[in-house]
């Protein structure tokens, strides 16, 4: 949770404190929060797909884009890349919950939203039922007021970040990555992101955009068959 800590205190002071009289049990974001954001349709997601363009701004690198097909409860995840590779993988997590590893191909920071606020744990859906959770601020950005949460669940450290309503706002992770949703919209009862922005160590580093989601989508039986 230490690390966490920082990555929350650096917020922070990037985004300028904003503490005054407000509910400070985490308890009740994390209850509010999986209201807010799909409550029971959040709770029945099995399978999602959806297209991610990743920007890295200020580089010479090309846009990334991808599609995927994550499977919640298997946590696992079907990723189409633009050389129209199927690379088929298991999200797992490490013991000591201070990182999360990926399997043998790289996956956009922006993705790991699906794992750790969708999945079944540490995620939203996880609700208030947490090994530990504390409340640690809030802070303006843009003229609107974030509450920091950070919890661990079964080892898995995450921090959540939830506006006054309860809808999410962003993330941070245990790998210092901060993700701030710009723009969401709401599909099948789910709040998913459309527009997000990525900071690294307290500075902008990607844009990220999400488009064509389908939640539980009907899969064809010969979709992973051989040609």
């Amino acid at each position: 949770m230490k690390r966490l800590l920082l990555v929350a205190l650096a917020m922070g002071a990037l985004l300028g404190l904003a503490q005054d009289n407000v509910n400070k049990d985490p308890a009740y974001w994390l209850e509010l929060g999986l209201k807010a954001n799909g409550g029971e349709a959040l709770k029945n997601l099995k399978s999602l797909s959806y297209t991610l363009e990743y920007k890295p701004p200020f580089t010479d690198k090309v846009n990334v884009l991808k599609v995927y097909l994550d499977f919640v409860g298997l946590r696992s995840r079907v990723e189409i890349d633009g050389a129209v590779r199927v690379n088929s993988k298991e999200r797992t997590f490490t013991k000591r919950g201070d990182k999360v590893e990926e399997g043998i191909y790289v996956t956009q920071p922006g993705n790991f939203m699906w794992d750790l606020l969708y999945g079944e744990w540490p995620g939203l859906r996880f609700g208030k039922e947490r090994d530990e959770a504390s409340y640690v601020m809030n802070v303006m950005y843009k003229n609107r007021r974030y509450h920091q949460v950070l919890t661990k669940t079964k080892g898995v450290s995450q921090g959540f970040m939830f506006f006054d309503d309860g809808t999410l706002a962003g993330y941070f992770t245990p790998r210092q990555n901060v993700i701030t949703f710009e723009k969401t919209q709401v599909v099948g009862g789910i709040t998913v992101p459309v527009q997000a922005l990525e900071f690294r160590e307290g500075f902008p580093y990607a844009d990220l955009l999400y488009k064509d989601y389908q939640i539980n989508p009907v899969l064809s039986p010969d979709l992973f068959s051989k040609p």
